[in-house]
């Protein structure tokens, strides 16, 4: 074999190797970021060599502060993997979970997240430990043998903005409070902190005041009645329609659910415009043309004294259920301003 024949035999190997290298090098960083993958994506992430594995014996340890955020998180395991852990109070130097108060970030919400094959620790204020363990829940990676492991990494994170909101619509179509408890634990994943709980509009009245019954006894079965040509056909919603309300007791406890989950609750009440609901209830409401003829079905309050009372005890008994310092209200479109203004004048 000649030298020319062994130099193009190296070449040739040389070739193959660097290739296989590279493909081992690709793939290797391909399955670190898999294992640190999580939405939203941190301020920073470093990954470590070695990963923690959890176990039934692993203990999640608290202080008085993050207790709940540690009895969220063995409820979440519990469910989710059927693994029973432990929660207690102080430190341990064993295969542990530690949740504990402070951090150099003022930022509302931030976190520091350290894992080592031994240990995680989650540092943070308030809001900010709870964000760590949805970051942890995100780590966690199922292996070939079933086990639970986290790929061991130090994440320093924080909120990039402080409105992180998602809307729901129940007025076109009515979900269950179940089903809104799930949509809130999707959000709290994600670390989510503003649910637009959009509650009213033509197609429906979903909320209960106690001072104006019809509003649900009436105007939470609007598919109902559209479907029976009581109503306008509604060309925005699914099949036939989903009714139902939600009682004072149901918002109360939807509330404590997001409170839990560090997400406050915009309540929306459709007024003076997308107001079918409530004017098919209350057809005093109406609004009336130049002529005195009564329109129900624009949608448009009509700016006297019986909707200005209407207005205030509605938005009272909204204001005791809802702690949110905002209603989303006063929705209207270009010929209905003339009225809102009237009754923001009247509510002045």
């Amino acid at each position: 074999m000649n030298i020319h024949h062994l130099a193009k035999l190296a070449q040739r190997n040389f070739i193959k190797y660097s290739a296989l290298l590279v493909l081992l090098v690709f793939f290797s960083l391909l399955q670190a970021n898999a294992q640190t993958h999580i939405i939203p994506q941190p301020v920073t992430v470093t990954t470590l060599k070695g990963s923690f594995t959890l176990k039934a014996s692993t203990i999640i340890t608290v202080d008085a502060q993050n207790e709940a955020v540690g009895n969220y998180l063995h409820q979440y395991l519990l469910t989710t993997y059927n693994l029973n852990l432990k929660v207690q109070s102080g430190t341990s130097s064993k295969n542990s979970i530690q949740l504990f108060s402070g951090t150099d970030n003022n930022i509302v919400g931030a976190y520091i997240l350290k894992a080592s094959p031994k240990k995680i620790l989650i540092s943070a204020n308030g809001a900010g430990c709870f964000y760590g363990v949805q970051t942890l829940i995100q780590l966690i990676n199922i292996t070939k043998g079933r086990s639970l492991q986290i790929t061991a990494c130090e994440i320093e994170d924080h909120p990039r903005f402080k409105w992180r909101g998602l809307s729901l619509d129940v007025s076109r179509h009515f979900f269950t409070v179940n089903e809104v408890e799930r949509y809130i634990d999707m959000m709290a994943h994600y670390k989510l902190n503003i649910f637009h709980w959009h509650l009213t509009d033509d197609e429906g009245w979903r909320i209960q005041i106690d001072k104006y019954p019809l509003l649900t006894q009436v105007g939470s079965k609007m598919a109902y009645y559209s479907n029976n040509g009581q109503f306008r056909k509604f060309d925005n919603i699914l099949g036939n329609g989903s009714d139902g309300f939600y009682t004072k007791d149901d918002i109360r406890s939807v509330i404590k659910y997001a409170q839990d989950r560090f997400i406050t609750i915009l309540p929306e009440i459709e007024m003076p415009g997308h107001s079918e609901a409530a004017i098919f209830a209350y057809p005093q409401l109406a609004t009336k043309d130049s002529t005195g003829v009564v329109h129900q079905r624009r949608g448009i309050l009509e700016p006297s004294e019986y909707t200005f009372t209407f207005y205030k005890n509605v938005l009272a008994e909204v204001m005791q259920l809802f702690p949110n310092r905002y209603i989303s209200t006063l929705e209207a479109m270009k010929q209905m301003s003339l009225n809102g203004l009237k009754i923001l004048l009247l509510l002045l």
